[in-house]
């Protein structure tokens, strides 16, 4: 077998630790990007306010015209 003895242990040793800092780096760019800091405050008034919209989305659409049945 050509994995014994010293070649095989340092091997396993920079293998684990190449694992160990993409770990790391993993869990730091998610709480850079994903922590609960960065999430904003939801409140019903504030999401409604969001998603109110004028009763024609497309300008020069008429959703309703009493004149032309």
């Amino acid at each position: 077998m050509p994995f014994r003895g010293e070649t095989h242990s340092s091997l396993v040793k920079e293998l684990s630790g190449v694992l160990f800092i993409k770990i790391v780096l993993l869990f730091l760019l998610w709480w850079l990007f994903f922590s609960t800091e960065h999430r904003p405050e939801l409140s019903g008034s504030s999401v409604a306010n969001f998603l109110v919209f004028e009763s024609s989305p497309v300008q020069g659409i008429v959703t309703h015209d009493e004149n032309n049945r």
